[in-house]
């Protein structure tokens, strides 16, 4: 009589551990989040497109406009500002569970395959979010000096020609009454 069950293979044994390992390795809920920021480094190789935008204030026949505007970087610019966001070291890095609103300018980067890093700034911090770190995005600010000079540069004159909001106009973290 014939045997019609499938043959037991040794290399089973090992396969099922070695998986095991893996998924709770990749899919570890007690991972270091600040951690896996610092060494997943952002390469500019994989940057598939940038965009940068800011909002801008003006005032026509006395009535107050908010206005988008695209401002073009150059590869000089995309070197600095991603060597800025990874050369950041884990104690300039404060995670987030939400970005605020109040944000005055903005860089998105998309990098391959379909995931980004968004910068924004409101005047006082910068936040970060990453979905090529973690799908769901990890949002953090970073205290990073020269990134924070780079906005302010690149906000010069958005606030009815001022380069800051007059501080009597800021408020419980709102920087804008108009």
């Amino acid at each position: 009589m014939r045997n019609n069950h499938p043959k037991f293979k040794p290399i089973y044994l090992l396969a099922i551990p070695v998986v095991a390992a893996i998924a709770i390795f990749l899919f570890n809920p007690n991972s270091d989040p600040v951690a896996s920021i610092v060494k997943s480094q952002v390469s500019t190789k994989q940057i598939t497109n940038t965009e940068m935008g800011r909002s801008v204030y003006s005032q026509k026949n006395g009535i107050a406009f908010i206005e988008f505007e695209d401002i073009p970087l150059d590869q000089q610019q995309i070197n600095n500002i991603i060597g800025w966001i990874n050369d950041a070291p884990e104690s300039a890095i404060t995670l987030m569970d939400d970005i605020p609103s109040n944000i005055s300018a903005g860089i998105v980067f998309t990098v391959k395959p379909n995931k980004e890093v968004r910068i924004q700034y409101d005047l006082d911090q910068v936040y970060v979010t990453r979905t090529d770190v973690n799908r769901d995005g990890l949002r953090y600010s970073i205290e990073q000096e020269e990134l924070k000079n780079f906005f302010d540069e690149k906000l010069q004159g958005f606030y009815f020609g001022a380069d800051t909001v007059p501080d009597h106009l800021k408020f419980e973290g709102v920087h804008y009454r108009l």
